[in-house]
C-alpha cells in the first residue's frame, strides 16, 4: 500500500527527482541538489574517497568514512516513505518552466481564520468551474493549511501565477492583514 502512495506522490508532485527541500528537525531548509555524474567523473570520485580513506586511517581513524562529505542523492522513495512515517519533511520544485500542481499556502495566526481563508479561496476557484473534487486542502503543520489542485498535463508557471492572484484577488486575501497565502511552487523556485 506504501509503495502505491509514494507512486502516486511522484505522479502529482514530482517533475524532477534532482532538487528538493528538506526541513531539518532545527526548523531549516536544505535544498538538495542531486547532479548526476559521467563514469569519469565517478571513477575519480572513487580514487579520491579511496586516497582520503587511507589519510585518515593512517591519522588513527576507526571510523574514517565518517569523515567524508557524502554526495547528495536525488528524492528516492525511501524519503517519501519516511516523509509519509512523519520522520522527515520534503518539498518539491517545478521543473523549468511549469509545474503540475498549485498549491495555496494558508499561514494565518488564528485557526479560526486560516479556516475562513479556505472556504473563501475554495469559493473563488469553483467560479472557474473547478469542482470540489479537484480541490484538495491538508494540514500544514502548526500555522495552517494547504490548498492544492493537480492538473492533468504540465502548466506553464505564468498561467499559474495568474490564476493564483485572481483567486487571491477574488477572495479579498490578497492584503489580509490575518496572514498570508503564498503560492506553491513558484518560477522562483523552480529547477535550473
Amino acid at each position: 500500500m506504501k509503495e502505491e502512495i509514494i507512486e502516486k506522490i511522484y505522479d502529482l508532485y514530482v517533475t524532477d527527482r534532482n532538487k528538493y527541500l528538506i526541513l531539518h528537525s532545527q526548523g531549516w531548509y536544505e535544498t538538495i541538489i542531486y547532479k548526476p555524474m559521467t563514469q569519469e567523473e565517478k571513477k575519480q570520485r572513487r580514487r579520491e574517497l579511496y586516497q582520503k580513506k587511507k589519510e585518515l586511517a593512517a591519522m588513527g581513524f576507526r571510523e574514517p568514512s565518517m569523515f567524508i562529505e557524502k554526495r547528495p542523492k536525488p528524492l528516492l522513495s525511501y524519503l517519501f516513505e519516511a516523509h509519509l512515517d512523519g520522520r522527515l519533511t520534503i518539498g518539491v520544485f517545478g521543473n523549468i518552466n511549469s509545474t503540475k500542481f498549485i498549491c495555496f499556502d494558508i499561514d494565518f495566526k488564528e485557526p479560526q481564520k486560516a479556516k475562513e481563508a479556505v472556504y473563501k479561496l475554495i469559493e473563488a476557484i469553483e467560479q472557474f468551474g473547478i469542482p470540489r473534487d479537484y480541490i484538495h486542502v491538508s494540514s500544514s503543520g502548526n500555522k495552517g493549511y494547504h490548498l492544492e489542485i493537480f492538473f492533468t498535463s504540465d502548466v506553464q508557471f505564468h498561467d499559474v501565477e495568474l490564476f493564483f492572484y485572481t483567486v487571491l484577488s477574488l477572495s479579498k486575501l490578497d492584503n489580509s492583514p490575518d496572514g498570508k497565502v503564498e503560492l506553491r511552487p513558484t518560477a522562483k523556485q523552480k529547477n535550473g
